[in-house]
């Protein structure tokens, strides 16, 4: 046995070193037998494993001991029979004795090289990979309430006695000399890891067990122990014991009393402060992570004892807990003055809440602070000024963004706990901050030494005051004490006499310091930051503005060195110029625009981009430079216009800003219709038309007129100049309107020049249409248009002429898009803005008495048809909000052209009476008849309806007289509630307004006269008696009138309750919800009233208390009606793209107008009525729900709908099944198109594949079937990549929906019981010919893909038994394209199911390799002896490897072959004593030339078709042999000579002739050999009939033998578990067994109850 032992020793060292090159594949195969034959094989393990020296150390080296465990490993592994009683008990004595050597009196192999995994990463990656299941956690729970209840004191009393004796041992080691450094980090090691497990269940346990007389001291001991772990394990164990929860407060003060942790964290702070100071520039990581953890323990601590003086009703227990609170205020100082940032916000919860309590006391008592609370307020604030400083060693100017943003960040942190103090003691605050602002600018005014960040702290201060004083007033009062002035007085008045504010004292002294001088960025950036905010300032400081300009404009401004700097001049200086213009000279205002010349140059810079999507242009026109930039030229047009008075000056100014751009203009122009220098040229030119839109923007807008008059005190900029601009833009365009930028870029441009030059440049809007329309977008058009609207409102009839030619081609234009079909949903958005766009524009038309372009003379021809198209527009009922402005332009007609009477206001237009009555009049009354009209909707009733103020008005004011005069009960208030209704509806409700109030007036003045002028009190007679009697009748006089006057305001309110604040914004909202659109400016003004006000009892606003309520009920109604309309109505796509715009718009309406806090309930009743009810519905319906929208790659469609459905609970849900449903119903289209055709006969399986069969091929079927195995692979794989696109680009890669694709395709695959074979063979015709001329990348994609599916696969163990019939076939026939595919697929395979899954695999490999090597030294030995006369070549496979049949295949050899195999048995077995060799005909091959009449010709054949052929060797050529004959001769398995013959005599090369012909071998046939065979190749393979897919027999036989596999899988599992665990539940048992063999298959609980009872009957038979 020791020579065995020597001989597998020296193997294993042979086949560790690859360095023996000669030697090591033998080794590797000779410790790969040792391996696979364990179980005789397991007593030379034992003792490499256990055996040892004389001197105690274990006998041989590393690498063998682990081979031998490895041996061992897999004799247990798989041992199913119970171990006989010898070898029981030598496996037990040695191992007893090795553990008793190793682990008793030993150092259990501590010198053993161990890899340690971290318990705490690895606990986390499960946590996060399991799902969560209610019964799993309800067991967890279980299993910590019986923890708790039996095993928790003795598992905390082991751990902390653990902890306490290393803590001991520790302490002695740090105390000797030269102590073992080993011994020392264990003993630390283990106190840490103690520490860790204590606090991780702390929090669970009873806190008798872990508060107690000795574990609070030796916590407080460990938390200041030398070892940085210890110290930070123990804060964690600490923080975890205060924050438990409790149920008494009693309870939780005394376990502070008992802790004391104030006292000990005030020493603690103190000592690591100090140690901060020692360090001084140096930084210790570790040791500032200690003081960070301590600021947690401090504000876990202080959140505990504010909850005991803030909850508690005790009023003891809050006085205790106050006193507890005082001694933490100074260490929550020191924690927040900390340095470091991150230390620094560990106490920011706490003082958040020690604040907030401060505030509450505040606002319930008048009473002083007192001293102790200022005393405390006062520290804060010094550290929280002292905290806003930057750090020394930081720059801003050059940090990274993150810093700066972090740095801002903290300080808007810091800026909350001041505006907190502020709520308490605004003095305090605004004395502290005046007084550090003020002492930073006065002493660096005095010379004094200051550092930069004091300075920039200084400034910044001034820059917050005005935000901090909230006594100071708005604009100039907030600057100096002077009186209300009239507005048109105050730039008359000179301020300079009142003096300033607080604020105005900061902010003069702050520009006389000179501070902007300060060598340093973030200094003169935060002047000009606090200076551009306060211009009003400057408005009573006059003298001031010239040195501030002067300072913007030099090199400490806009002509600093620093890029970033600049770039934010150019914003601050735009805004100081734009606020300040007023008070600036003129002559000055020259002078800075020529000093700023020099930055205006237009420099383009092309970045590469790293996208190749997108448009170049686009990208490149995106420059952060240049949009600044812009803002020097908006500032250059300002100071341009200050010269107005000057107007030859302005003129040249205003020349030399836009004469260099104009040439720039041309030559880029130029050189981008030549095509030179790339898209530079197209990118300065939109640049230049940019800036010089810009430059006119300085200027102010031309004045709203009605007429060509221009009004009073408005100078015209230099008209002639902004006309050549205009022309040289158009000309760029006419040039370039191919590129959209330009295109943008020239829509701002003119519509700044219109703004600013008004009438005189609106000749060119003409031709600028017909050049931007040239080329163009939807999106585009509709912006056109809005641009043309905005021009109507601004310059109204002067926009006659402009409009007269206009408004035909863009006709023209708007009803060749919209005749387009819609492509899409987003097709379909488009021509939606589009047409509401236009039918704005007419609508605008008519509202600013334009009508008349309509029917001139260029328009007339055209007015019929248009007015026809919005006709039908009215009637189209899908489109209500279209619908509704059409009705709106139609009804405006009707006022304006079928007025043909003489006394009417308008003039008629002749025949249109006829249009109405034989046209519009009929529609009006099909539209309320339509399917989809909305009878509830009153806007679509109001705008069917002709409506004059005038009448309405007469009729209402009529009516509130007799409402005055006591004579209403002939009144309908329906009617008058209507009146009131429609005038506002119909923006009358000023005339509404102006005549109630004159009537309301106009009666009081009658009851004065009538009532109180007869009694007013005289005061002529000086009798009392007499004068009280008359002041008695002129008081109930009065009051009758005051009684009178409620009464009828209170009838007058029931009937103009429509013009109460709350329904009118109502009424604007649903006028919007509609799709009109609204001014929304005096909506919010409104909302901002409400919100101002409060109600009554002042607990809340009148607009929570009154619009909310009435806005949310409305909008329940309104969506619910909405959400019914929108299924019925739509498809699937627009539904939801409807909904989302409704999202959108109720998301801005909250935002621009609406309160925020109303956002969430407007969210959620969307979701409630637009989402929730429809969701299944939607994702179902028919030609455009989830199958439609993934079948043709709608991603967009798909997206929205992904974004909805999250938005609701049960949407991800809804979604979920919806996609394994779609998946299912695929899936099972997929299995029924391959089972279904495999299933049948050769005629259906053509079918599917389209193409012509002969029935009686089986060659042919055989292909067909697999071409149906290959196609339901690939069709799997289809589907798979079209749902994870979907998943990827419109689902956001959400996780859930990933598991629910995962089970969807898990369901699919497992569904076809032919699948493991399926993707087998997919496999196999890849690797076997599918792989030729691919590059690697696209060999791994292939893999990769197969994978996927193979994931989903529940029965491995079936692929497995297939894939290795087919690997073998590969290998042997040599098949296998790249043996380097073929690993990288076994890698793959490994990975996914482990070692062992491929092990066997791996050793098919293994054999090629061995078999190559041997028969390389087997030629080697031939060319020294004498070969045989057959040439031979053996693969050797290893019957545990290859799927080999245990029993051999019979065959009769000729001689000439039996002497040749025995050649090759005589060299193997010469190498390989103790070895078997069996011969597998069945597998093999051979060559051989075989002689006919024509010719020679080499065959491939068979081994059994060889030996058949050999039979016809020295036979005449017409000899015959029978079918018995040959099979006696040859004793070849009958099936396998049927199937050889055939392939001999019935395939495509007849060798054999048979008798009688067919195409099947009948056992009655006679062969003979076709001497006459011809054929033009040289060499023939000859294949062997067999088809690749299993036969229904074939699958049959498969199954059974993995059945049995699974028996032997699962018995040996069982035995496994049980010999781990001893005793175990039934239940448990089959759980474990079904867990540990899931990764095979799945196995059925009934037949492993089966298997376990099979093993107790042996295990009971065998005791018997």
């Amino acid at each position: 046995m020791e020579h065995e032992i020597a001989q597998v020793v020296q193997a294993i060292i042979i086949a560790s070193d690859p360095s023996q090159v000669s030697l090591h594949q033998q080794a590797l195969a000779y410790i790969g037998t040792i391996q696979q034959n364990a179980d005789t094989t397991w007593r030379l393990a034992l003792s490499i494993f256990v055996d040892q020296n004389a001197e105690g150390t274990r006998k041989y080296p590393p690498q063998a001991r682990f081979f031998a465990l490895r041996v061992l490993d897999e004799f247990f592994d798989n041992r199913f029979e119970p171990l006989d009683r010898e070898t029981f008990q030598t496996l037990q004595q040695a191992l007893v004795a090795y553990i008793q050597s190793e682990y008793v009196g030993g150092s259990a192999e501590s010198d053993a090289t161990l890899l340690e995994i971290s318990g705490e990463v690895a606990d986390q990656m499960i946590k996060s990979a399991r799902l969560y299941d209610a019964d799993r956690h309800a067991r967890d729970g279980r299993v910590r309430d019986a923890v708790r209840e039996r095993d928790a004191a003795r598992i905390n009393e082991a751990v902390l006695t653990l902890v306490a004796e290393c803590s001991e041992r520790m302490s002695t080691l740090r105390k000797q000399d030269g102590t073992n450094t080993r011994d020392l980090d264990v003993a630390i090691e283990v106190v840490d890891w103690g520490i860790r497990t204590f606090g991780s269940y702390v929090g669970w346990i009873d806190i008798n067990l872990t508060v107690t007389p000795t574990t609070v001291p030796l916590l407080f001991n460990l938390l200041g122990d030398p070892s940085l772990p210890i110290r930070l394990a123990t804060s964690v164990a600490l923080l975890r014991i205060v924050a438990k929860g409790l149920k008494e407060a009693g309870d939780k003060l005394s376990l502070f009393k008992v802790l004391s942790l104030g006292e000990v964290l005030d020493a603690l702070e103190t000592k690591t402060r100090a140690q901060q100071v020692e360090r001084g520039s140096e930084t210790d990581e570790g040791e500032e992570s200690y003081r960070e953890a301590l600021g947690k323990l401090l504000n876990v601590y202080g959140l505990e004892v504010a909850k005991l003086t803030d909850d508690c009703p005790n009023e003891d227990i809050r006085g205790e807990a106050s006193k507890l609170m005082a001694q933490l205020l100074p260490v929550l100082l020191q924690f927040l003055a900390d340095p470091y940032d991150d230390t620094s916000s560990t106490v920011f919860p706490l003082l958040q809440i020690i604040l907030s309590g401060y505030k509450r006391s505040r606002k319930i008592s008048t009473d002083p602070i007192d001293d102790t609370k200022r005393s405390f307020l006062t520290n804060l604030l010094h550290v929280l000024l002292t905290k806003m400083k930057w750090d020394p060693d930081a720059d801003p100017a050059d940090a990274d963004e993150d810093d700066n943003a972090e740095f801002e960040k903290m300080r808007k942190d810091l800026r909350t706990f001041m505006d907190s103090i502020l709520s308490i003691d605004q003095d305090l605050v605004t004395d502290a901050v005046r007084t550090l602002a003020l002492t930073t600018i006065s002493a660096y005014q005095n010379g004094l030494s200051l550092e930069w960040q004091d300075a920039e702290l200084g400034i910044y201060l001034v820059y917050i005051f005005g935000e901090i004083n909230k006594t100071g007033g708005k604009g100039r009062a907030a600057f100096c004490h002077a009186p209300p002035v009239d507005r048109e007085r105050r730039k008359a008045t000179d301020y300079s006499e009142y003096p300033l504010t607080t604020h105005g004292e900061m902010l003069y002294a702050l520009v006389q310091s000179g501070v902007v001088s300060y060598p340093h960025h973030a200094v003169s950036l935060q002047f000009f930051e606090t200076v551009s905010r306060y211009t009003d300032f400057f408005k009573i400081r006059k003298e001031c503005v010239i040195p501030t300009l002067e300072a913007m404009v030099d090199r400490r401004g806009l002509h600093n060195e620093n890029l970033t700097f600049r770039l934010r001049l150019y914003y601050l200086f735009h805004r100081f110029i734009k606020e300040a213009k007023n008070d600036i000279p003129p002559d000055l205002s020259a002078s800075i625009a020529q000093n700023i010349l020099d930055l205006l140059p237009i420099q383009v810079e092309i970045q590469e981009s790293d996208e190749s999507e997108g448009d170049p242009i686009a990208d490149a026109v995106k420059s952060s430079t240049f949009d600044s930039q812009l803002y020097l030229y908006e500032t250059a047009g300002i100071l341009c216009s200050l010269l107005f008075r000057s107007p030859e000056q302005q003129t040249a100014l205003f020349l030399s800003l836009v004469q260099p751009l104009l040439d720039e203009l041309s030559i880029n122009l130029q050189a981008s219709t030549e095509g030179v220098q790339g898209i530079i040229p197209i990118v300065k030119v939109h640049h230049i038309i940019m800036a010089l839109g810009n430059i006119s923007k300085g200027f102010p807008d031309y004045p709203l007129s009605t007429a060509s008059t221009i009004s009073d005190g408005h100078t015209l900029p230099p008209l002639e100049v902004l006309g050549q601009v205009a022309q040289a833009i158009l000309v760029c365009l006419e040039a370039m309107n191919v590129h959209k930028v330009v295109r943008d870029a020239t829509r701002f441009a003119f519509a700044r020049l219109i703004a600013t030059a008004g009438p005189s440049v609106t000749h060119f809007i003409p031709p600028l249409m017909t050049h931007l329309l040239a080329h163009f977008e939807p999106s585009e058009l509709v912006d056109f248009m809005n641009f043309i609207g905005l021009l109507i409102h601004k310059l109204q009839k002067d926009m006659f002429d402009v409009l007269d030619q206009l408004i035909g081609p863009l006709n023209t234009h708007i009803t060749a898009l919209m005749s387009q079909p819609a492509a899409g949903t987003d097709d379909e958005r488009a021509h939606i803005d589009t047409k509401k766009a236009y039918l704005g524009l007419l609508n605008n038309i008519m509202s600013n008495k334009l009508h008349s372009i309509f029917t001139s003379e260029r328009n007339s021809p055209t007015f019929e048809s248009l007015i026809d198209s919005l006709r039908q527009q009215a009637e189209d009922v899908s489109d209500s909000s279209s619908q509704k402005v059409a009705l709106t332009f139609l009804n405006k007609g009707v006022n304006v052209w079928g007025q043909l009477n003489s006394d009417s206001i308008q003039e008629g237009l002749p025949g249109f009476e006829l249009f109405i009555y034989e046209r519009l009049v009929p529609s009006i009354f099909r539209i309320p008849s339509s399917v989809g009209f909305n009878i509830k909707d009153g806007q679509m009733m109001v705008h069917g309806a002709t409506f004059s103020a005038e009448a309405t008005w007469t009729e209402l004011a009529r009516n509130i007289r007799q409402i005055q005069n006591h004579d209403a009960s002939t009144l309908s208030f329906e009617e008058n509630y209507r009146f009131a209704y429609n005038m506002v509806l119909h923006k009358e409700g000023k005339m509404l307004y102006e005549g109630v109030k004159k009537l309301v007036a106009e009666n009081l003045d009658q009851l004065a006269k009538e009532k109180i002028t007869p009694v007013f009190p005289t005061g002529s007679n000086d009798d009392p008696m007499h004068q009280s009697q008359e002041s008695d009748v002129f008081l109930k006089a009065l009051r009758s009138i005051w009684d009178d006057h409620t009464r009828n305001m209170g009838k007058l309110g029931q009937i103009l309750k429509y013009m109460h604040i709350c329904t009118a914004i109502l009424h604007q909202i649903r006028f919007e919800r509609d799709g009109s659109s609204i001014n929304r400016s005096p909506v919010k003004g409104c909302v901002d009233i409400l919100l101002r006000l409060e109600a009554d009892d002042g607990s809340m606003t009148v607009y929570k208390r009154d619009l909310e309520p009435a806005l949310l009920k409305e909008s329940e109604l309104f969506y619910r009606l909405e959400g019914e309309k929108l299924l019925g109505t739509c498809d699937a796509p627009e539904f939801l793209r409807r909904v989302e715009a409704r999202f959108e718009s109720e998301d801005s309406r909250t935002h621009h107008y609406l309160n925020g806090q109303t956002a969430s309930s407007l969210r959620q009743i969307l979701k409630d009525n637009l989402l929730t009810p429809h969701l299944s519905s939607v994702i179902s319906l028919p030609n455009s729900g989830l199958d439609n929208m993934v079948d043709t790659d709608k991603l967009d469609d798909l997206a929205r709908l992904y974004r909805l459905f999250t938005e609701v609970p049960t949407g991800l849900l809804t979604l979920k099944r919806a996609i394994k449903g779609s998946i299912a119903h695929r899936g099972f289209e997929i299995n029924r198109t391959s089972l279904g055709a495999e299933g049948g006969d050769a005629d259906s399986v053509s079918e599917e594949l389209g193409k012509k069969t002969n029935p009686r091929s089986t060659v042919n079927t055989a292909v067909q079937k697999l071409e149906l195995a290959l196609k339901w692979v690939q069709d799997v794989l289809d589907l798979r990549d079209k749902f994870v696109v979907v998943w990827e680009r419109a689902f956001n890669k959400d996780r859930e929906v990933d598991g629910a694709l995962n089970e969807a395709f898990q369901v699919l695959v497992d569904s076809n019981e032919k699948s493991p074979e399926y993707i087998s063979l997919f496999i196999d015709e890849n690797l076997k010919k599918g792989l030729k001329g691919k590059t690697d990348e696209e060999v791994e994609v292939i893999l990769d893909k197969t994978m996927t599916i193979f994931r989903f696969l529940t029965d491995k163990d079936v692929f497995e038994r297939y894939y290795k019939g087919h690997l073998a076939k590969r290998l042997l026939h040599g098949r296998s394209v790249s043996d380097d595919a073929e690993r990288g697929m076994l890698a793959k395979l490994k990975v996914e199911c482990g070692f062992q899954f491929t092990q066997k695999l791996e050793g098919m490999f293994n054999d090629m390799k061995i078999s190559a090597e041997t028969m390389e030294a087997y030629k080697t030995h031939l060319a020294r002896t004498t070969a045989p006369e057959i040439d031979l070549s053996v693969i050797v496979m290893t019957s545990t490897f290859w799927p080999i049949s245990q029993s051999i295949p019979s065959c009769n050899f000729t001689a000439e072959m039996v002497k040749t195999y025995k050649s090759f048995e005589q060299f193997y077995l010469s190498r390989h004593s103790g070895r078997r060799l069996a011969w597998l005909p069945s597998h093999g091959n051979a060559d051989i030339r075989v002689t006919f009449d024509a010719s020679k010709i080499e065959l491939n054949v068979s081994t059994y078709a060889l030996v058949i052929l050999l039979q016809y060797q020295g036979l005449a050529s017409d000899a015959t042999l029978k079918y018995s004959e040959l099979r006696d001769a040859t004793d070849i398995p009958e099936q396998e000579l049927q199937r050889n013959l055939q392939s001999l005599a019935c395939a495509k090369y007849k060798i054999l002739k048979k008798h009688p012909p067919g195409r099947d071998v009948n056992k009655e046939d006679c062969f003979s050999f076709n001497a006459g065979f011809t054929s033009n190749m040289r060499k023939i393979k000859i294949g062997t009939v067999v088809s690749r897919v299993e036969t229904g027999e074939e699958r049959k036989e498969t199954r059974d033998r993995i059945d049995e596999e699974r028996r032997h899988q699962t018995e040996a599992c069982i035995v496994r578990i049980m010999k781990d665990r001893k005793h175990l539940a039934h239940n448990v048992l089959v759980n474990e067994v079904t867990r540990q063999l899931s990764g095979r298959f799945h196995p059925d609980p009934l037949n492993i109850k089966k298997r376990i009872e099979g093993l107790i009957e042996v295990a009971s038979s065998t005791s018997l």
